[in-house]
């Protein structure tokens, strides 16, 4: 909940600058360094492949469970209405 005070130009300006980052800052310095951005692990391939094929893996088998289920429900409906029975 924010605290309620009167919009004023006051509260549109920072009251403290941010002075931007020295040059180099957030770079790797050294070839062990792990400030790389392709150590960061954003993007490109995951870190733990195996987590992930599993997840994929317990997905489609669940999607497979789910379509199986529809398909029985579907074919349970379109024989009770060809035989009239509800």
């Amino acid at each position: 909940m924010g605290v309620a005070r009167e919009a004023s130009a006051s509260n549109l300006v920072r009251t403290t600058r941010r002075d931007p980052v020295k040059e180099g800052a957030r770079t790797a310095r050294t070839s062990g360094d792990k400030r790389l951005r392709e150590r960061k692990g954003r993007g490109g391939e995951p870190e733990f492949r195996a987590t992930t094929d599993n997840v994929v893996k317990e997905g489609r088998n669940w999607a497979e469970t789910v379509f199986k289920k529809a398909d029985q429900t579907i074919e349970t409906f379109l024989r009770r209405t060809v035989n009239g029975e509800e």
